[in-house]
């Protein structure tokens, strides 16, 4: 989320009212009637600005193209992050706390990986078959979820699929959040690897 300054409405209505009243007081159709009723539109433009100051509020900022080398790659990194939107609007949809739940944890590890994917087309490409299969199928999964919970259906079926949905739904964000941490299987051995160096020159200099 980045801060963006919008104008208020009242600064607008203020230069557009004065506009209104330069044009009875003078006359507009003149030069200099024109010019007075601009510099009065400019002032009371000017003074609207300080009694009705910009608003901050907060946007989204514009999400950055994948750009992991792989043109196929990238597109699909790009409908992840639909998936992901749509797996948020599924989830602010469904009423059962125990599986948003889940969801929160899904759409937490999904949002990670992206990230990373930005960040660093390697682990892009470790994450092909989270953003090509299992992103992709758990949205299907719980939009018919939410589906069919909107539907109002308590038939033996419905209830079936709810209880296999909701039951599952914690072994789906498990392997989200263990694909997140499998990206940073590399950074773990490397920075391992350091602290063994580290700590065997310290003992080897008789500091540890």
């Amino acid at each position: 989320m980045t801060e963006k300054k919008v104008r208020r409405p009242g600064q607008i209505y203020l230069a557009g009212a004065a506009w209104i009243a330069g044009a009875l007081l003078f006359p507009i159709y003149r030069l200099w009637g024109l010019a007075l009723t601009a510099l009065l539109s400019l002032g009371a433009y000017w003074l609207g600005g300080r009694l009705f100051p910009p608003q901050v509020v907060l946007v989204e900022e514009p999400e950055k193209p994948f750009a992991t080398g792989e043109a196929e790659l990238d597109n699909a990194l790009t409908k992840a992050r639909q998936d992901l939107n749509r797996l948020k609007e599924l989830n602010r949809a469904i009423a059962h706390p125990g599986l948003s739940a889940q969801m929160d944890r899904m759409e937490r590890a999904g949002a990670a990986i992206l990230k990373e994917a930005a960040q660093d087309p390697a682990k892009g490409r470790m994450a092909r078959r989270f953003v090509t299969y299992y992103l992709p199928g758990a949205v299907k999964i719980l939009a018919s979820y939410a589906k069919l919970d909107a539907s109002g259906a308590r038939g033996e079926n419905a209830q079936e699929l709810r209880q296999d949905v909701e039951q599952n739904a914690a072994t789906i964000a498990a392997a989200f959040e263990a694909q997140l941490d499998s990206l940073f299987s590399d950074e773990v051995l490397d920075i391992t690897s350091d602290i063994d160096v580290l700590t065997g020159m310290m003992k080897g200099d008789g500091l540890a």
